[in-house]
Order: C-alpha cells, then structure tokens, then sequence
C-alpha cells in the first residue's frame, strides 16, 4: 500500500492545515482519486503527533478499506490511531468511549441518523468523502450533510489517480461528477482501456484471470470486480475448472450482527492458496490487503467493496447488458451509474471491461470509443496450471 506513504501535495498540505486549524466540523471533498482517504489518514497521524495523549480514530465503511487505512497508518507510525469501521465504533458507543478526534471516512454512505451519533462521541468531527461516489441508498446527501452539521468544506482540486483517458471514461458514465472533476495531476502515460468480448463465459473468465495475474505484482495487486457474491462463486468455478480444479468450497455463513448472515471466504481462500493460486476474495471481513505487500495477488470483489480502494489493473468481467449492477434493486438508474463510476475510478493504470457476445451493458455502450481499444475472443495466456510452480 505504498500510496498511504506517499508525501502530500502542495495543495493537500494546504487543506491538511485548514482541517487542523478548525475547531467545528470541517468536510474533505472531492473527484475520486483526488487523495481524500490519504488527506484523512494524514490529518490523524499530524493529530497524534501534535498531541500523543488524544484519542483518536479513523472510521470507515467497509472492512477492506478499514485493512488498507490501517496498513497506512502503520506505515505512517501512527499506530496509536483507532481504525475501525463505522458499525464497530457505534457497537463500542454502549461502552460510553468519548474521541478527541474523529475522522470518518466515505461518510457518503453513512446515514445521517449514524453521523450524528458519531458526532456525539467525539469533540471535534471531520468528515471526508464524495456524494458522487455515494453507492447505498440510505446514505447522507450533500443538502442533508450540509443543513444538518454546518461542515467548513475543503474541496481537493487535484486527481492524483486517474489518468486522463480514465477520467474522461469516468466522466461519461456520471456526467455531473464534473463539478468536482479537478485538475488532473497524473504524470504517467496513458493507460489501455480495454474492452474485451468473448463467445462464452468459460473463456471470459480464464482470460482475466491469468491476464491479471501477469500483470499483479507486490505491493501493486489486480483487482477483478463483480457485481454479487453469486457472481463471484459463479466466475471462481469457471476460473477452477479452466485450472483443473474442483469447485472451490462456497462461501460459509456464520451468524453475527444480531442474527444477520454474512458471508465467509475463509475455506475459500484457502483452497486457493493450497492449490498455489494467487486468488483472494477480499470483502465482508475476508481477505488481508496486507499480504499484497509481500506477493502479488489477485484480489476478487464485489463493486461495493472495492469503495475506497485502488488497484493498478482492474477488470470487470461480466458487463453484460441486462446485469443489474445494483444488487439491490432499489436504487434505480443514479444508483447504478455510481457504482460503475466508482468501479472505474479504482484503477491507478489499466482498465479492463470485458463481456460475452456483441452487447455489452448499456453505460459501457455509452463510452467514447476513442479511448477504448476493442478486442475479440483474444488468446488464452496458457499459465493458469503453472500457476503454483514458476509464475510466482
């Protein structure tokens, strides 16, 4: 996770001090890849080394980005900050803990009724997220977080992640995320987007694999995203049976949150890992970002849980028209858009949509063809079995 070390920005350090030097509720903005989750983990550690004795934590949504901020904060030797999830603090508010600081991170997807109770265990608030990138239905509004916590805004203008090509693919899926688009701060080459169709899934799914696992290296793993859980069960036993492989186990369920079914990748990992394949599902408390540090892994999750994170080549499989991308149902047409939006803004170089057939879904249809490079049934990589001898 070399990005959480990284030296800020002129223009971040700038925002860094404003947030520092306000006593009331101050409110990090700004364009996917613009460096909010750095800027929030760096405010924590300047905090905690102005002032050892505070308490402090840095609250997020998700358990993967909840792993990936802690790395950070490690690296940045600041180990004494809190990092946690935003249900696990509100489960620890019975215990009546009260915060010098905290930042919350993503609070886009928080709804206002948590916010304010969060806000009650601290004396001092700071939030940082995009309501473009909002992806839950009962998360804050702009309106409803402005009204109701009055937050000193600070918008970060620069996009550190995103190549230019990336943005503008971004752009085209949610348009009005251009009012805090920002200027492009990238140095590097254009990356490939790439959209790739094949004549069945079979196919689809060995080719992404092995193309990411060409291109995952230590400390910079590939990130492959699907829409479900079932989607991904569906897409691992294809890539199994590409392998020679069994089905791999399913995912387990075990009985927490008040009775509430999550799932479990842990058999599912393993048998990944026994079998000498680097592939992982991170999210709903699975997988270890910090193992992508020591060899390169490829990283399966779903597009909800890839909120936050980045990879330096994403893939998403599977774009085929007529997937709802909203698992859910209930967030309609802007719901939707988000998530791809968000899917497409994880990738720091390469850009990979692939789908069987001539259709893809509707919003990739919709993409400026001049930025794409559009391949057909391209050939199979022929290292998948090799995998546990001398790929990695």
């Amino acid at each position: 996770m070399r990005w959480m070390i990284q030296d800020l920005d002129q223009t971040q350090e700038i925002v860094l001090r404003e947030v520092i030097s306000h006593s009331g509720v101050s409110w990090v903005d700004g364009f996917a890849g613009s460096g909010k989750s750095i800027v929030a983990a760096h405010i924590c550690n300047r905090l905690q080394r102005s002032t050892p004795s505070a308490k402090i934590a840095l609250i997020t949504y998700t358990h993967a980005l909840k792993e990936m901020l802690q790395v950070g904060m490690n690296k940045l030797q600041a180990s004494r900050v809190i990092v946690t999830t935003h249900t696990d603090l509100l489960k620890s508010d019975k215990k009546n803990i009260h915060y010098d600081v905290i930042v919350l991170d993503e609070v886009q997807d928080i709804p206002l009724s948590d916010i304010k109770k969060i806000k009650s265990m601290c004396t001092r608030l700071v939030l940082a997220g995009d309501v473009d990138q909002s992806i839950y239905a009962n998360g804050i509004t702009a309106e409803d977080l402005r009204s109701n916590l009055q937050p000193k805004e600070q918008r970060l203008r620069k996009i550190f992640r995103l190549t230019e090509k990336a943005r503008r693919i971004a752009l085209s899926v949610l348009p009005n995320a251009n009012v805090v688009a920002g200027e492009n701060a990238s140095n590097r080459a254009e990356a490939d987007i790439k959209r790739v169709n094949f004549n069945d899934n079979g196919e689809e799914a060995n080719w992404v694999y092995e193309d990411a696992c060409n291109r995952a290296r230590s400390d910079y793993p590939s990130g492959i995203f699907l829409t479900t859980h079932n989607e991904i069960r569906k897409f691992a036993e294809l890539v199994a049976a590409g392998a020679g492989l069994p089905k791999p186990p399913r995912r387990a369920k075990s009985y927490i949150n008040g009775g509430k079914n999550e799932d479990r990748y842990a058999d599912f990992n393993a048998f990944w890992k026994s079998n000498g394949h680097p592939l992982r599902v991170l999210g709903s408390g699975s997988g270890d970002l910090s193992k992508s540090s020591n060899e390169p892994i490829v990283y399966l999750t779903t597009y909800h849980s890839a909120k936050g994170l980045d990879f330096q080549n994403v893939y998403l499989p599977r774009s085929v028209e007529g997937i709802n991308l909203d698992p859910t149902g209930n967030g309609g047409e802007k719901l939707e858009r988000r998530l791809m939006f968000v899917a497409i803004t994880r990738t720091r170089e390469n850009l990979f949509i692939t789908h069987t057939g001539t259709r893809a879904h509707r919003y990739i249809e919709e993409l400026p063809s001049a930025d794409i490079i559009r391949i057909s049934n391209p050939k199979r990589h022929n290292f998948t079995q090799e995998l546990g001898n001398d790929i990695f």
